[in-house]
């Protein structure tokens, strides 16, 4: 695979935060979509291996600073958020997301709310910078 978009300087994800809190704005159907293709670097239809990696990583750090790259994501914390969504998406258990027709706007919700699930400590349903640091910062003592 070529080198990933993070690579180049750009966070896909941040064009969806709210610059003055870093709260994530409500994601269309349509913007989903962008999101999808954005991500699915070979085109096969499917997240899969370093394309989930990528989108996983950029939307954590997407909440950071400009200046923060996607290495504030750790690769236990990377692990877990695969996981998850993999145990809520991958249907025949491939290891890969495929976004299909049968998805309905219930299940972009699910989606979102399956990211949320570990970063939105007060239940607000979003994810301020404040919520993602106290994440990381916990992360990383608990690696040391």
């Amino acid at each position: 695979m070529s080198a990933s978009r993070s690579e180049k300087g750009e966070n896909f994800m941040r064009k969806f935060r709210n610059r003055t809190n870093s709260d994530f704005s409500h994601i269309t159907a349509s913007e989903l979509i962008a999101i999808w293709d954005h991500y699915d670097l070979d085109g096969n239809g499917f997240l899969e291996n370093e394309e989930l990696d990528l989108f996983l990583r950029e939307f954590v750090s997407s909440a950071c600073s400009s200046d923060v790259g996607t290495e504030v994501v750790s690769e236990t914390m990377l692990g877990e958020m695969k996981q998850d969504l993999l145990d809520a998406y991958d249907d025949n258990e491939d290891g890969r997301i495929e976004l299909s027709e049968k998805y309905t706007m219930d299940d972009v919700e699910q989606f979102r709310n399956v990211l949320l699930q570990s970063c939105d400590l007060d239940g607000d349903g979003k994810i301020c910078k404040e919520e993602l640091t106290v994440i990381l910062l916990g992360l990383q003592k608990f690696q040391r």
